[in-house]
């Protein structure tokens, strides 16, 4: 029952008697309040063993089913509003200026940015509705190969146009791992489920866990995912869990208070029509 303004004044003061014995280089400490809805409600991991699931390629592998698989099959969900990946090795294409060419040209760092993010476009662009079936729309206009992004003109000068290639090294790597997930001592994908701000938490991961086992003859996520790649989908947590325990506590309490006193009554009474 301790309100939250009251917490973080206490805890204000407490920090204050500390920073005198701090280094002096040390910052003014950051208090930000935890609110646990930010957190996902569910929590899924993919790994997978063998060949194809060794080193850079496997994480590589893992990473693209990942984003192009389980994602598009949970995010339609009702109640759903997001689902993140982490983890795996997330591909990135590094443009690397050549100064000289810059100064050569006379072309600024500034333009060959804002061409890029001009020319490589994919933003949501709402949803669709038809009959029971919800389509989630965007609009892409994105680079399709290494080519495509070298060939693309940053400026024109005299009259002669001005292609990245002539101003930079284009060539494909990765980003850094700055998440590291395994799963049984297998180097693993984690995949968060985040829910509507309406939505309910329990009938959300209900319908989640629907569409990873399937029904009535279809197959379900988990099951397409090993049958079509190989890879082990499973569920590393689910708030909802807890929730629902606690209802069903509730209910077994409840049930259980009713008895004793149905029992204490007759013990009391000795007769079952008045008790």
């Amino acid at each position: 029952d301790t309100h939250t303004d009251d917490a973080t004044q206490d805890v204000l003061e407490k920090i204050d008697q500390v920073l005198p014995s701090l280094p002096d280089e040390t910052q003014q400490p950051l208090i930000l309040r935890y609110d646990p809805s930010l957190d996902p409600v569910m929590v899924l991991s993919l790994s997978g063993s063998g060949e194809r699931f060794e080193g850079v390629g496997g994480l590589k592998y893992l990473r693209r089913i990942s984003e192009r698989s389980i994602k598009r099959l949970l995010e339609p969900v009702d109640g759903v509003a997001a689902v993140k990946v982490k983890g795996g090795l997330l591909e990135e294409i590094r443009v690397e200026l050549d100064e000289r060419a810059l100064r050569r040209t006379g072309v600024a760092i500034t333009e060959v940015t804002s061409r890029l993010a001009a020319e490589n476009v994919n933003v949501a662009g709402g949803a669709m509705r038809e009959g029971n079936t919800r389509y989630l729309i965007r609009t892409v206009n994105e680079f399709e190969s290494l080519e495509d992004l070298r060939d693309l003109v940053i400026a024109s000068r005299q009259g002669r146009e001005i292609r990245l290639r002539d101003l930079a090294k284009v060539s494909s790597a990765y980003e850094d791992r700055e998440v590291v997930t395994r799963v049984d001592g297998l180097d693993a994908v984690q995949i968060e489920i985040y829910k509507e701000a309406e939505a309910n938490i329990v009938d959300m991961a209900t319908r989640v866990r629907s569409r990873l086992k399937g029904g009535r003859g279809g197959r379900g996520v988990v099951e397409r995912i090993e049958r079509d790649h190989g890879a082990k989908l499973q569920v590393v947590s689910d708030r909802s869990l807890f929730i629902e325990s606690s209802i069903q506590e509730v209910l077994n309490t409840a049930l259980l208070g009713g008895l004793v006193a149905v029992l204490v009554l007759f013990f009391f009474l000795g007769e079952g029509m008045t008790t």
